[in-house]
């Protein structure tokens, strides 16, 4: 197989009956072409084509690209690669043979990779990643994604509290939808555990890291958001009424 260097391209030509194996070699060449031509051909691959792609190591290189990029100084082109590594790594999960191969204990490093995928300056890929990881967080009865999600949790050294990443990004953040997309991950970690003792330690844990304040604080953020909605759209009412009274006088 020919080796491919920086210029090289996912075609059209090249996406409908790639293999696995090239499908990897195109991850290496960091190109915002080649992540979209992969996504589709991830996208109407068979199973039997995404068990080679995961046994040969292709959502490895995607986890392990996605922390790669979240650590560069952000620019636009690698703000466009973090965002297609992630649709990339949705669509493989979102093929049950994916999902639960990244649950596998032996594969726990991937879910890391994508827990490192917030350290984006981009708000567009910290919401996918967020998304991803509750994702993962909510599958199987077994609680395989949830091990796999609080074992990548615990493993972040960089954190005084397994917990303390989620919180210290909905501190951090003004965007509402990340904001959102985080509270949903928070929700995961808490309702998928089946005992109700420790569901309220859970909840426990959350409270001493300050989320009750950070929930007051949304609230009135919302409450102020919402006021602005409904003056709009007392605005429109009034200026609809005004224009049909406006438009029977010309005619009168």
């Amino acid at each position: 197989m020919a080796e491919l260097d920086e210029n090289s391209g996912f075609g059209s030509k090249n996406v409908e009956n790639c293999d696995p194996e090239r499908c990897i070699q195109f991850l290496g060449v960091p190109k915002v072409a080649n992540y979209e031509g992969i996504r589709t051909r991830l996208d109407t691959s068979t199973t039997e084509w995404m068990d080679v792609f995961l046994k040969k190591g292709g959502l490895t290189v995607l986890t392990e690209n996605l922390a790669k990029f979240a650590e560069r100084k952000l620019e636009n082109q690698d703000a466009h690669l973090s965002l297609k590594c992630v649709d990339c790594i949705k669509v493989v999960l979102n093929k049950g043979i994916g999902m639960n191969y990244i649950v596998k204990e032996e594969n726990g490093n991937l879910t890391e990779n994508i827990l490192l995928g917030l350290q984006s300056r981009d708000t567009a890929t910290k919401i996918a990643v967020t998304e991803v990881l509750a994702t993962i967080t909510s599958y199987s009865d077994k609680l395989q994604g949830y091990k796999s999600v609080i074992n990548a949790l615990d493993r972040n050294e960089n954190q005084e509290h397994r917990f303390s990443i989620i919180i210290d990004e909905l501190k951090a953040t003004e965007s509402l939808p990340y904001k959102s997309a985080l509270l949903m991950f928070v929700n995961s970690l808490i309702c998928k555990i089946p005992s109700t003792s420790e569901r309220r330690q859970r909840k426990e844990d959350f409270v001493k890291l300050g989320i009750p304040k950070i929930i007051d604080q949304l609230r009135d953020e919302y409450a102020a958001l919402l006021i602005q909605v409904d003056v709009f759209e007392e605005f429109k009412v009034d200026d609809d009424g005004e224009g049909e009274s406006s438009d029977e006088e010309d005619q009168n």
